[in-house]
């Protein structure tokens, strides 16, 4: 192909003549900027603010929101969709994943707040949102969404009466948290619980730990169904059904030479001062000691030699 074809070819890019009118100046190329281009996007989303994608742009604009010139701009625009939206009466089932994710954008800023807490409180009374339906990826379940429910209850933005059935579908919603997720907000939960008095909507909420049970061994019964853990042992060589106390069987105790051989021991009955002993008694267990001293009058200890002498003489 010849120079003067490709040239024919070729679109002749638009020119403006320069300030001298002798050669044209050459067009301004449009510059990939990033910021420009989600400048853009949030003019277009301000433009058309109920369209399926004008949510989930606002979305993608985050990502830019530390720019200054996006600041700007990013909660005017937010204010405008999120608004809008929330105003449907139906609003498309794809529009409420993009608004939970910009709720959870917009409650992480540190400005803000009077438009953010005013967009929230219109999306919680919007008869379509929340509930149990509506799940949340995990990483978006923050905590703050309990908290600034609780500033909102606090000054009056919502009301426990007239905002019951909202608060329902919120507290649904909240109990279809990840668990973990929901116990990090339990602190502030139990906070808002405390602080405003409505059973029939935190009833709906449920922290129940998903532990696998620990094992439960099964122990075998006894006939008359007690727990052999809880018996009393048995002693050892005493037949079943005996009494407590008894004696062992002297067939159990001969089989086990191992078994605590018991001392037989006979009691004796200790004299009494002045009570003669029986005769041919063997003395009680301390007798010697209560005899001392009294031995002249015990005709036992005397000596038969010392008996025949006169008083005093040997």
């Amino acid at each position: 192909m010849s120079a003067e074809t490709r040239a024919a070819e070729e679109p002749v890019a638009a020119s403006t003549p320069d300030a001298s009118g002798d050669a044209p100046a050459p067009a301004p190329e449009v510059a990939e900027d990033p910021v420009a281009i989600a400048q853009q996007a949030l003019a277009w989303c301000r433009e058309h603010p109920t369209d399926d994608t004008a949510v989930e742009t606002l979305n993608t604009v985050f990502l830019l929101k530390d720019e200054p010139a996006i600041k700007r701009e990013l909660l005017e625009t937010a204010r405008i969709v999120g608004g809008a939206v929330a105003a449907l009466e139906e609003p498309p089932a794809t529009l409420h994943a993009h608004m939970t994710v910009l709720l959870a954008n917009l409650l992480a800023l540190p400005t803000g707040a009077a438009v953010v807490d005013a967009l929230y409180a219109a999306w919680i009374r919007n008869p379509k949102s929340f509930g149990r339906g509506h799940l949340t990826p995990p990483r978006f379940q923050q905590e703050l969404f309990v908290q600034r429910l609780g500033d909102l209850l606090g000054w009056g933005s919502l009301d426990l009466k007239q905002d019951h059935q909202a608060l329902v579908r919120w507290a649904e919603w909240f109990d279809s948290w990840n668990l973990r997720n929901k116990f990090r907000a339990r602190r502030a939960f139990d906070t808002l619980r405390r602080a405003f008095h409505a059973p029939d909507v935190w009833k709906r909420v449920h922290f129940e730990e998903n532990r696998p049970a620990s094992p439960r061994h099964e122990h075998p019964r006894h006939a008359s169904g007690q727990n052999p853990e809880s018996a009393a042992p048995a002693e050892p060589g005493v037949e079943p059904g005996a009494e407590p106390g008894a004696e062992p069987a002297p067939a159990a105790v001969a089989a086990d030479p191992n078994a605590p051989q018991r001392k037989k021991r006979r009691r004796r009955r200790k004299k009494k001062p002045g009570e003669a002993q029986p005769a041919g008694a063997a003395p009680a267990e301390g007798a010697a000691d209560d005899s001392e001293g009294d031995s002249d009058s015990d005709g036992d200890d005397t000596d038969p030699g010392d008996a025949a002498a006169p008083n005093g003489n040997v």
